[in-house]
């Protein structure tokens, strides 16, 4: 689940910085705010939620 927050537009050349903060972790899941900026002004506001997958070969058990 994401959630978007324009507040205003980018255009083509705009030089843009987003800057992103982990809000909480809880096991393997993560939840970030990010606020993207052009110059000084924000021009959008991020919420997302990530998930880390478990290795390649191992089982449910052995990634415990």
């Amino acid at each position: 689940m994401t959630h978007t927050a324009d507040a205003t537009p980018a255009y083509e050349g705009d030089a843009l910085l987003a800057r992103a903060e982990e809000r909480a972790r809880f096991g393997r899941s993560g939840l970030y705010d990010v606020t993207v900026l052009r110059g000084d002004e924000v021009i959008a506001e991020f919420r997302g939620r990530s998930r880390s997958l478990r290795s390649a070969g191992t089982t449910p058990k052995e990634s415990r």
